[in-house]
């Protein structure tokens, strides 16, 4: 799979990460993007967050990594309930872009 087509669909807002409102913070096609929420997000056990994908080409095919970087809210019943379930949730989000990602790119490789 060609690192353009990857980043062809995660330049895409719509296709990854439907939480909230969010800005480009960095997007260097066809290897990088990645996004911030604006505002705080009306999420229960995370807080602010910013998402990245990076896409590296290679010989058979292209690596690719999704990753999180997130606070916790600042609510107090939401603040503790973030730190008991805000890693899970971060694994949740990215296992579930990478899946959709693999779903609608691997047919393209064949």
């Amino acid at each position: 799979m060609f690192s353009r087509d990857i980043f062809e669909y995660v330049d895409q807002p719509e296709r990854l990460s439907a939480h909230s409102a969010r800005r480009v913070v960095q997007r260097e096609p066809p290897t990088l993007k990645a996004w911030k929420t604006v505002g705080e997000p009306h999420l229960l056990v995370i807080g602010r967050y910013r998402m990245m994908v990076s896409i590296k080409a290679r010989k058979d095919g292209s690596r690719v990594v999704i990753a999180i970087d997130y606070a916790l809210p600042s609510d107090g019943l939401a603040y503790w309930l973030g730190r008991l379930f805000g890693p899970m949730y971060a694994r949740w989000c990215v296992g579930q872009m990478t899946r959709d990602l693999v779903r609608q790119v691997a047919p393209l490789a064949r």
